[in-house]
């Protein structure tokens, strides 16, 4: 079994919405992994140079956007088909 509840409906996020604007709190529905999938409980994340570029409106068209992608955490839901090796 690992280690959290994940019947929790919703989840805590910084999202971007609009160049100029400052990231915003905001609640989304918690994923569900589905074959090949693991669910994070995320510690720590950070950002890429390609997330900056989203900031600075240097790429368009991918808004709202929650940024961030190298993450550090805790693996707490997989998919059926997902085999953790080690715990």
């Amino acid at each position: 079994m690992l280690s959290r509840d994940v019947t929790a409906q919703t989840m805590e996020a910084m999202q971007f919405s609009q160049v100029g604007k400052p990231l915003a709190f905001v609640e989304k529905p918690l994923p569900v992994p589905v074959d090949g999938e693991i669910l994070i409980e995320v510690a720590a994340c950070g950002v890429c140079r390609t997330d900056l570029h989203i900031i600075d409106g240097d790429i368009e068209d991918c808004l709202p956007i929650v940024p961030g992608h190298e993450v550090v955490g805790r693996v707490v839901g997989k998919g059926e088909k997902v085999k953790i090796a080690c715990r």
